[in-house]
């Protein structure tokens, strides 16, 4: 297989402001105006989104400082209806309590989910406060009137709360009637182990899209099983984190790979121990993306030049080649994942639960097994040890594979 070369990782630039596509009720519904008609609080939009922004932005960090944005920009544009453009060169058209109440009935009606709603309200709330503690003299209101609006607004998160946990109740009901059984997943990965060389000779020989999309399915699919891992951990692996990966002493490449998510801070970066067979599949997914415009793109997954954004479809993709039923997504997987975790016996561990010891170790062979129910036993005892015994000053956990649920 030809050696990878790896391009220059392009600048990070903040995201194209778009609106929220929570919904598809909302599919065709026009399109929310990116821009405020007043330049001055345009300006001070832009701020707000600069102020959310940490010192050093992943892309996450930028999309979510976009949302918050995004998410004042349409509570400024339901306050302002009716106003003219003169009117809204402060935010004395906030002043509006009856507009201001009717904004949570507002958006449900656009197709808003409640917790949605809950978030709009909390971002709302606090482009409120940043006006208040950075813009004060150019608001127009008082300190005392700007509390105000403060007050109502968290006054309309508490009344959506309600709201809030009747539908996580419902989506939670969803969500478990449409999990996969873990013969289900277990039958999943056995088809991508076999399929999967057979995919990437068709896309050497007359590459398609739709090839492509189902080669990256099956092997984002695979590691999601064996692993537990978010989309992002995959999204974010690059050529060059192959290209630097040690081998262990069984023969493992081992993959360390940096997510931009919060759990990082806690659990450290997120961790490949990757088979023979399973470190090539990752190569020949670099080595093809030539063939689909990723010659200078530093990701494994990409499309057209960029990283992918969207796993969960060419998860969709792959599960509905390899002649599997019903619905599948990364978020489903680490559910099926957590619930088998949560009811795994302790007894899979080679101590007795609650006895602290330095090192933790796995009862399982070093390399392993075919069988998935064996692996996820694995991942159950990691999980375990952690959650149930004390843990000493230093102290490691180890085992043969490659677990960590928080990434």
């Amino acid at each position: 297989m030809p050696a990878l070369s790896v391009p220059n990782t392009p600048r990070l630039e903040p995201p194209t402001p778009h609106s929220s596509s929570a919904g598809s009720s909302r599919e065709n519904s026009p399109r929310t105006p990116t821009e405020f008609p007043s330049p001055l609080i345009q300006r001070v939009l832009r701020d707000f989104y600069e102020f959310s922004l940490p010192s050093n932005p992943s892309n996450k960090d930028m999309e979510n400082a976009q949302q918050r944005r995004s998410h004042a920009l349409r509570f400024l544009q339901h306050m302002a209806a009716g106003f003219s453009d003169q009117q809204l060169k402060s935010l004395k058209f906030l002043e509006n309590f009856l507009r201001l109440r009717q904004w949570p009935a507002d958006l449900a009606h656009k197709g808003y989910a409640p917790t949605s709603i809950k978030v709009m309200l909390l971002n709302a709330s606090a482009f409120v406060n940043h006006f208040k503690a950075f813009h004060l003299e150019i608001s127009g209101l008082s300190s005392n009137k700007l509390e105000r609006i403060l007050l109502q607004l968290r006054r309309l998160s508490r009344d959506n709360t309600r709201a809030v946990l009747s539908h996580r109740q419902r989506a939670k009901r969803k969500k478990s009637e449409s999990l996969q059984t873990s013969t289900e997943l277990q039958s999943f990965v056995r088809k991508a182990e076999r399929n999967l060389p057979r995919v990437m000779d068709d896309i050497r020989t007359k590459p398609t899209s739709k090839l492509y999309r189902i080669a990256q399915g099956y092997v984002a699919g695979y590691l999601a099983v064996l692993t537990g891992h978010r989309p992002i951990v995959f999204c974010n692996i690059t050529k060059a984190d192959l290209l630097e990966a040690e081998k262990d002493p069984l023969g493992r490449t081992l993959v360390w790979v940096s997510t931009g998510h919060k759990t990082d801070r806690a659990f450290g970066n997120a961790h490949l121990a990757l088979l023979p067979k399973e470190a090539d599949w990752l190569r020949g997914l670099a080595e093809i993306s030539s063939l689909y415009g990723g010659e200078q793109c530093p990701y494994i997954f990409q499309w057209n030049g960029k990283q992918v954004q969207k796993l969960n479809r060419m998860l969709r993709a792959a599960w509905q080649v390899a002649g599997m039923k019903g619905d599948i997504a990364f978020s489903l997987i680490r559910t099926s994942i957590a619930i088998e975790v949560s009811a795994a016996p302790a007894s899979h561990c080679d101590h007795q639960p609650r006895t602290p010891k330095p090192l933790h170790r796995l009862s399982l062979s070093p390399y392993r097994p075919r069988n998935i129910c064996h692996t996820r036993t694995g991942c159950w005892c990691v999980t375990a040890c952690a959650t149930t015994s004390p843990q000493p000053s230093g102290s490691t956990l180890m085992f043969p594979i490659s677990v960590r649920f928080s990434a």
